[in-house]
């Protein structure tokens, strides 16, 4: 447990090198043009419904940056 909060840091480790395996098969697949294995670590733990943060809706509208349209007109 290395976080102030005495908490092991979630996503872990293992769960960005799936990440990385799975992007580097995705880049293998396009060159190839075909399916690739990925072969993904076991996870120790899953999230949970524990993890939801649920945050009120906010009232209050964004400000607006003064930039021109997509269409370019005004």
């Amino acid at each position: 447990m290395t976080t102030l909060q005495q908490k092991d840091p979630e996503p872990s480790g293992i769960e960005g090198w799936n990440d990385v395996c799975i992007i580097e098969a995705l880049y293998q697949s396009i060159e190839t043009g075909q399916p690739v294995q990925v072969n993904n670590f076991d996870r120790d733990q899953r999230p949970t419904s524990a993890q939801t943060i649920e945050l009120p809706a906010t009232e209050q509208k964004p400000k607006l940056i003064h930039a021109t349209p997509v269409g370019g007109k005004a």
